[in-house]
């Protein structure tokens, strides 16, 4: 995990040289944000390359990464973060609060085989803490929900949910997360769509360099439209700077 002197008392303005980006997140998301000896496995360039590519290396963005955790995991950690009961090789903590980031980025891909319900009671949780606690920006990113190895089902009467479907309803439920709370989606099948999905996704939310590349540049729009690459507060700061 990358490491950065932080700077507590300064507020988050749009136009910050730097941007603490903090990855939560299975393999979709790190290979899609972090190049190869930081962690990603598909691109030899990541977020940061990108950033500095796009604005003339103007901007420049510090990367953590944590392992991914499903949402009532993740809530429990920030729990117990919070909470400041740590010990020295405890795993039911994070560091998210300690690197206070700017950007959170999170995945569904932690909760393919978790409980709906209990997805539904944590995950609205952890967003709120993740505000109320840092003010971070949350993005999150959807599965896709095409599935090579899959086998081809034709009647699904008294079958299982497949993966497929579990992806798809967790889609559903970060859409309604995105309306309620404000997040903002990295929508896989959208960006596998543009490029054309044939070849780039190798499995279940595995996703092969070209598609990662994509992901990567949907993120950065992404935090363009937030503002954090223009000389201006970003809007839901401005009280808060004033208030320094």
């Amino acid at each position: 995990m990358t490491t950065a002197t932080v700077d507590h008392t300064v507020a988050k303005f749009g136009g910050r040289p730097r941007l603490r980006v903090f990855i939560k997140g299975g393999t979709d998301v790190r290979d899609s944000l972090l190049p190869r000896g930081l962690g990603g496995t598909q691109l030899d360039f990541g977020l940061d390359d990108v950033v500095e590519e796009a604005f003339g290396g103007a901007y420049h963005v510090d990367t953590y990464h944590e392992p991914p955790a499903p949402a009532v995991a993740l809530l429990k950690q920030l729990q117990a973060a919070m909470s400041n009961h740590r010990q020295d090789g405890a795993v039911d903590t994070t560091s998210i609060l300690d690197i206070r980031p700017d950007v959170v980025v999170l995945s569904i891909s932690s909760d393919l085989t978790a409980d709906l319900d209990e997805f539904d009671r944590a995950m609205p949780e952890v967003i709120r803490l993740l505000k109320d606690a840092i003010g971070a920006h949350i993005l999150v990113f959807n599965g896709s929900t095409l599935d090579p190895s899959a086998a081809r089902t034709t009647n699904y009467h008294r079958a299982p949910d497949s993966p497929a479907l579990a992806v798809y309803k967790l889609n559903l439920r970060l859409i309604q997360l995105s309306m309620l709370a404000g997040i903002s989606i990295i929508d896989a099948d959208r960006v596998a769509a543009e490029i054309g999905a044939d070849g780039h996704i190798r499995g279940l939310v595995e996703y092969g360099p070209v598609l990662c590349r994509a992901l990567c540049r949907e993120v950065v729009r992404v935090l363009d439209d937030y503002g954090f690459f223009e000389e201006r507060p970003l809007v839901p700061q401005l009280g808060r700077a004033r208030q320094r």
